[in-house]
């Protein structure tokens, strides 16, 4: 037989429902031993009544006993049967009582069939019937406030109210559950995008940002789904060097890494956006600039004269959990940024790990300086006299710039804009005995002490000029003062490491005097902190010889008038300046990253942090020794995601050693059926790093990893901690990873706490009540009270119920046990065995000697294609029938138990075959076509997917659709004047004139939008 005669056949099949285990034929009461009723025997009495005489009363001819009964057809038999007015002859009444007196008797004789099969299946064959299974529901529990955590045993007792017969249903904890004052505060998400990470703050809302869910779509993706935006994610550096108040300013980071990148530094470059905290918010996003150095990268970015001062961090003015008091230099990967095809800034940089960082920067043109003289406080906007109107050797000028000296420098630079000063001082100072001194310059002194306590003791040389300014530029420092006595432990504290303060508070504890002078700085005695003294170093510029001089030729023109007259002498030159500017370089130590000992932490100049997508956190490999859990060794440039998904969930009044029962609700048949099977890790936020929680603290977890909705109970090990900056602060933060695709994980409903799986006591009065779920909302209160417990909620309806098994469920059972005996080998065996152990599908197709992919010719394989009962579930896309991948796998491991060890198994959902119409419709007059345009889509739809708008009708496999009909459907429309350009397409392909479902795995379905577009033209 053909390839496509072979699957035309089977497509045709189609399977078994539910609906076709059930043979009218195999029904005892389908052929009763006695199928007569009273107008069947009337009838049969008026026919047997033709045959008996009536002999006449006056002895006349005899005549037929029909006379006594009218000539009716069964029908009207029936209706005189069923008369209660009255007038029914006496005669006729008597026959009538008749028969309804054998009616009993004829329903014993008939019950022999039920009653032997029964007991053949009962008795004989030891088939017992199902007994019924109370349904079970979850509940959440809120305390009262100032309520201690305690146990919600077994014993307690929960009330829904009572049954139709007026009886109380109850339920009990299916097992001891640990209640106590925590809320759920918060929900946040992480999901890998390909080569992107995407966040959602508020992971319970329509795009992770926050937005409301659509009222029939209550479920959220975890990880905020394909809408939420890309994390802002990337490192920064911390460092009191990066205080740049004004000028032109450079930046400098030299990067030490470990491993390597596909990106060029262009493209590193490309993929960066930098931002430095600023006086009213983040300056940026600025353009670094990236280029090779060494085993890194060096980034340099330039902030122009006019662009705003890098100030301190301010946790209130910035917005983040950076560490107030010190600069903050952020490095964010740029969002929508693709470096190259296939390359985003994320995947070019996840993989690389930090050795040892250096920063350096350089300031030209800094201009606001605290100024002043021996004489007091001078006026920089002015010209100023820098030495004083009379300069005396030792005469000071002390520029104040805190900026620049509490850093470590490596150079700096004065500029001196000189006002009035002469063309030459040779020239200006000709006459004078002592011009030699000062024809090159005048002498000066250079003192100050930067940030690392070393101090500079140089000699300069003043040029006063009218064209060019002076520049003095000073020898690298000299130590002479010790430094640091107690600033390791400022270091330790402000780390951000819990474990970090914890040893700093401990030495403070130990030796309480490092506690008041925790800030000491050594300093030298002979400048003030933070100043810059310029000292004439034994010259005055010669004013001090310009009134000798001047005496003395006074002296000698009154001693010898006739003497020749002498060239007066010029003024000595005052010092004048109307500008002065500093330029400086700093630089850190190098930072070593990767060590793992506590002085390369609190000696270091810079701060190295990995800011992730809810909050910065320091790394460093002493801070990741101190944490056994944390990943040990140099940090990773970014924050380390490997995970596919990712729940961070925030609550409130916790502590360690503290049990909480997490409620999840999933949404049924939300997970991406053809992913593996999901698998969560689980861990806790303690101090900066996550800890996963072992077997012990995970006590129980009935969702089989959030595939299912259920309960999961953990208990805080003693490590937890609510003071955090990778997270908001003030919570407990615990933390579900999806180790599988992302497509693994369900949409969720709900994440609460204080959950509790109750189930119904046993009802014999009204067994067949589990049938029907509990609606959410009935189980509202506790019969044995709990002092502690304010309210009791029922979220969602029950599940797990099942009523008593009727007899005909028994013998349809039985029938197939009786010829399948258990073991899954034919079709009919392995769509009988799941439809009766799978209540919740609809339609079961096995295809033997097939497998997933469209491979219709594969010995040894058989193909599993369920079909869901839409009416029993609440799936996430209705026009797309698939059962959940829960249920798949256990379909699965259910047959593989009963089949041939030989025999590979496949279960999956059905192909769905997209049908799309797209045409072009002209409405009748007054039709607005925007408000009638969903009316035809809806029609369309309704017409693709019946089940949409009937719950009897249930998708089915193969069929056919022809355009034809669809078109008359739409032309039959009130609103609708013509049609044209009308085509039908099949998954997106060339229009068909009948769409046919050509393989036995699909299914014809709708799209969930037609095309359709407005007439404007005339015919």
């Amino acid at each position: 037989m053909a390839l496509d005669d072979l699957l035309r056949r089977s497509a045709a099949q189609g399977g078994q429902s539910q609906a076709d285990r059930d043979r009218p034929a195999a029904d005892p009461a389908h052929a009763p031993l006695d199928p007569r009723d009273a107008a069947t025997l009337m009838q049969q009495a008026r026919t047997l009544a033709a045959h008996i005489a009536l002999p006449a009363l006056d002895g006349g001819d005899e005549g037929r006993w029909s006379a006594l009964f009218p000539d009716l057809d069964r029908a009207a038999w029936q209706q005189l049967a069923d008369a209660r007015d009255g007038q029914v002859p006496p005669h006729l009444a008597l026959w009538l009582a008749l028969a309804r007196l054998q009616q009993a008797s004829r329903e014993r004789f008939n019950a022999l069939g039920a009653a032997h099969l029964d007991w053949q299946l009962r008795t004989a064959l030891g088939f017992a019937p199902e007994p019924a299974h109370p349904d079970h529901a979850h509940l959440r529990l809120t305390l009262k406030k100032g309520a201690l955590a305690q146990l919600c045993d077994t014993t307690r007792v929960f009330s829904a109210g009572p049954d139709a017969q007026g009886v109380e249903r109850l339920y009990r904890p299916l097992r001891d559950t640990p209640i106590g004052p925590a809320q759920v505060r918060s929900l946040q998400g992480l999901q890998r995008d390909g080569g992107r990470l995407r966040f959602a703050p508020r992971a319970d809302s329509a795009d992770g940002l926050g937005a409301p869910l659509a009222a029939g779509a209550p479920g959220w993706a975890p990880g905020g789904g394909p809408a939420a935006p890309e994390a802002p994610v990337g490192f920064a550096i911390t460092s009191p060097l990066l205080a740049l108040a004004e000028g032109r300013r450079e930046i400098r980071l030299d990067l030490e890494l470990i491993g390597s990148s596909a990106a060029t530094p262009a493209e590193v470059a490309a993929g960066l956006q930098a931002w430095l905290s600023g006086p009213k918010g983040w300056i940026g996003p600025l353009q670094p600039q990236v280029s090779a150095h060494g085993s890194g990268w060096r980034l340099v970015l330039v902030l122009s004269p006019d662009q705003p001062a890098v100030v301190a961090h301010q946790q209130a003015l910035h917005l983040s959990a950076f560490p107030d008091g010190t600069p903050v230099l952020q490095l964010l990967l740029a969002p929508g940024v693709e470096l190259r095809p296939g390359l985003s800034p994320w995947a070019a940089l996840e993989g690389l790990r930090l050795q040892a960082a250096t920063l350096q920067v350089e300031v030209q043109g800094l201009r606001g300086l605290a100024l002043e003289n021996d004489h007091g406080a001078l006026d920089p906007k002015k010209v100023f006299m820098p030495f004083g109107a009379q300069p005396v050797p030792g005469s000071r000028l002390r520029i104040g710039c805190p900026e620049a000296l509490a850093k470590p420098l490596q150079s700096l630079s004065l500029t001196l804009d000189w006002h009035g000063a002469p063309a030459s001082l040779s020239s200006w100072y000709a006459g004078y005995q002592e011009r030699s001194r000062i024809a090159d310059g005048v002498a000066a002194r250079l003192r100050y002490t930067d940030g690392r306590g070393h101090s500079t003791d140089a000699p300069v040389t003043l040029r006063p000029s009218p064209l060019l300014p002076s520049v003095l530029h000073n020898e690298p420092p000299v130590p002479v003062f010790p430094l640091r006595l107690d600033w390791p432990l400022q270091r330790l504290l402000q780390s951000g490491s819990g474990q970090a303060r914890l040893q700093a508070e401990r030495a403070m504890q130990a030796q309480p005097v490092r506690r008041l002078q925790l800030h000491l700085r050594g300093q030298s005695p002979a400048v003030p902190a933070g100043q810059i003294a310029l000292e004439l170093d034994g010259e005055d510029f010669l004013h001090t010889a310009h009134r000798q001089q001047a005496v003395a030729h006074l002296l000698s023109q009154i001693r010898d008038p006739d003497a020749p007259p002498v060239q007066p002498l010029n003024e000595p030159y005052t010092p004048q300046l109307r500008g002065l500017s500093l330029d400086y370089t700093a630089a850190s130590a190098r930072c070593a990253l990767d060590q793992a000992d506590e002085a390369s932490l609190s000696g270091a100049d810079l701060a190295f942090y990995q800011v992730d997508a809810f909050g910065p956190v320091r790394e460093h490999a002493w801070l990741r020794a101190t944490l056994p859990w944390a990943p040990q060794g140099a940090p990773g440039l970014l924050p380390a995601h490997p995970h596919a998904l990712e729940l961070c969930i925030g609550l409130d009044a916790l502590a360690p050693g503290d049990a909480v029962s997490l409620l999840c609700q999933v949404e049924d048949g939300s997970a991406d059926p053809e992913a593996p099977s999901p698998r969560i890790a689980w861990s806790v936020l303690c101090d900066t790093q996550w800890r996963p929680l072992g077997a012990a603290e995970l006590a129980l977890d009935t969702t089989a990893h959030l595939r299912r909705s259920g309960l999961v109970q953990l208990t805080l090990p003693p490590e937890t901690s609510r003071e955090h900056t990778r997270q908001a602060s003030g919570l407990v933060w615990l933390r579900a990873c999806w180790l599988t695709p992302a497509g693994s994980a369900a949409r969720l409903r709900l994440v609460a706490s204080n959950g509790v799986e109750v189930r119904a006591d046993a009802a014999p009065h009204d067994p067949a009540r589990f049938a029907l779920p509990l609606p959410a909302g009935s189980i509202g209160k506790l019969v044995t009270p709990m002092a502690a417990v304010q309210g009791v909620a029922q979220p969602f309806e029950s599940f797990g119920g099942q009523a008593p098994e009727t007899p005909a469920a028994l013998r349809r059972r039985a029938a197939e046990r009786l010829r399948h005996r258990g073991r899954a080998i034919t079709p009919w065996d392995v769509e009988r065995l799941v439809l009766q152990a799978f209540p919740g599908l609809h339609r079961v197709q096995c295809i033997p000697h097939a497998r997933p992919g469209g491979h219709w010719q594969a010995p040894g394989h058989r193909l599993v294609v369920v079909v869901p009962d839409l009416r029993q579930r609440h799936t996430a896309d209705p026009l797309q029938p698939r059962a959940d991948l829960d249920t798949l796998q256990s379909v699965q491991a259910f047959l593989e138990a009963r089949s041939a060890p030989g025999t590979r198994t496949h279960v999956v959902n059905p192909r769905c075959r997209v049908l799309q119409v797209r045409c072009r419709v002209k409405l009748r007059p007054g039709v607005v076509f925007s408000l009638y345009r969903p009316q035809i889509d809806a029609a369309l739809q309704r017409a693709l997917s019946p089940w949409l708008a009937d719950a009897a009708r249930q998708p089915g496999f193969g069929g056919a659709v022809w355009r034809s009909a669809l078109l008359d459907l739409v032309e039959e429309l009130p609103g609708v004047d013509y049609l044209s350009r009308f085509s039908l397409h099949m998954d997106g392909g060339e229009d068909l004139a009948e769409a046919v479902a050509d393989t036995p795995d699909s299914i014809l379905v709708s799209a969930p939008g037609h095309l359709i577009d407005e007439e404007t033209g005339d015919v």
